[in-house]
């Protein structure tokens, strides 16, 4: 999505190019994070699916390195939460006319930019820390009522194919 400046920078004395070009773009990368994000992927579908085995020692560091990463992503999705805000209030500023339409138009770029930077680090933090909480807590996630249910849910649908 950062991608989506590019087009008011080549054609930003027109107005129409840009714009229609900045839209494809943006809406190509939200499509791929979509994508991305629910893909089903069977390579790693037994982590879900069962608990896992996993040497005493080595437990113990990930659940180490899960603690570290917790600490380290909590400002970075503050970050991005913060980018996020920052890059979509002007819009809703111009959209409910608290400023005037043309305004802040020359930095649309801009906050287009921070948005996309958001978006990013919140992907990012969010699937590292998943990725880790599923191994180091998988006995717990493996347990929890919301595994059970979504368990149930998949296998009435599979039984209804």
């Amino acid at each position: 999505m950062a991608l989506a400046t590019i087009p008011y920078l080549l054609f930003g004395q027109s107005p129409t190019i840009w714009v229609f070009a900045t839209i494809i773009i943006a809406a190509v990368g939200i499509g791929i994070i979509l994508f991305a994000g629910l893909k089903e992927d069977d390579q790693y579908a037994h982590l879900t699916k069962e608990p896992l085995i996993l040497d005493a020692n080595f437990l113990k560091e990930i659940k180490q390195r899960y603690q570290n990463v917790k600490k380290k992503s909590a400002p970075l999705v503050v970050a991005g939460i913060c980018c996020i805000v920052m890059g979509g209030l002007p819009f809703l500023f111009v959209k409910k006319a608290v400023l005037p339409q043309g305004a802040i138009e020359p930095y649309y770029p801009a906050f287009v930019l921070l948005i996309a930077i958001g978006i990013y680090a919140l992907v990012r933090q969010t699937a590292l820390t998943d990725a880790y909480a599923l191994i180091a807590e998988n006995e717990k996630h493996i347990n929890s009522a919301g595994h059970k249910i979504l368990k149930k849910a998949k296998r009435k649908l599979e039984d209804l194919k």
